[in-house]
């Protein structure tokens, strides 16, 4: 308990003594920086409280409110280095790995966009108005294969909206395809294998292309056993620049 006492502290104390160090960064909003280490303060000060009321209730034996409150603190931690995290993003300029979106909302609010209003998100591109194939519930939790298909003139060849135990594509070939596989949120697999049997894998160079878009909200292993190529039979380079999402990737 020691131990996390010190970590939550420490968050506060890292960025207590890094803010002067902000003011030789270009063209950065100082005033917004120092409202952002006010939230991650506040925030690693309630992560602390809550710790203090795991001991409190341990001292005291009451074990049930003790559970209540690790509980408590697992979620404001969570939320004190969410918020760091966040910050740095935002500061140097990367994606913050904790979320989807470019900012953090409050709890119950939406993200400002710097007007005083909501962002609803209306401006944001949409990631496909066509599908080749939508897999939904009726084939939630099993494992999906298709044998050399061919999805032509849509945004995505095949949405999942439920979670499955594995998908297996064998000898695809694209034309004006933009993204092959989308996992929306929630839809997990186990595995995503891109198969080569007699023809390969094929697709088309659609401007913006993505092999797969994870937005499940868990990494998935791309599996590739044998050649991902373009239409021109070049083999693709560089996998990841074509993958969106967490993954790990294994080469058969």
């Amino acid at each position: 308990m020691k131990k996390i006492l010190a970590l939550a502290l420490s968050l506060v104390m890292a960025f207590s003594l890094a803010a002067p160090a902000f003011a030789a960064v270009p063209e950065v909003d100082m005033e917004g920086i120092s409202s952002s280490i006010g939230s991650i303060s506040d925030d690693a000060s309630a992560a602390v409280d809550a710790a203090g009321s795991i001991c409190d209730n341990l001292k005291a034996e009451d074990y049930a409110a003790a559970i209540d409150s690790a509980f408590d603190f697992a979620a404001k931690l969570a939320k004190a280095i969410h918020t760091l995290v966040h910050t740095l993003a935002d500061i140097f300029g990367f994606d913050c790995p904790f979320c989807d979106e470019d900012s953090v909302a409050g709890d119950g609010e939406d993200a400002d966009n710097g007007n005083g209003d909501a962002d609803t998100g209306a401006d944001d591109e949409p990631l496909y108005e066509t599908a080749g194939s939508v897999i939904g519930a009726e084939f939630a939790d099993k494992a999906v294969a298709f044998a050399k298909p061919y999805p032509m003139n849509v945004d995505a060849a095949y949405v999942f909206t439920a979670p499955t135990k594995s998908i297996e594509i064998t000898d695809i070939a694209t034309y004006n395809v933009k993204t092959v596989v989308i996992l929306e949120e929630g839809a997990t697999t186990g595995k995503i294998t891109f198969a080569a049997d007699a023809i390969g894998n094929y697709f088309h160079q659609v401007e913006g292309f993505k092999l797969i878009i994870n937005n499940s909200g868990a990494p998935v292993n791309v599996v590739v056993d044998g050649v991902l190529s373009w239409t021109n039979h070049t083999a693709i380079a560089n996998i990841g620049d074509y993958i969106e999402g967490p993954y790990t990737l294994t080469v058969l």
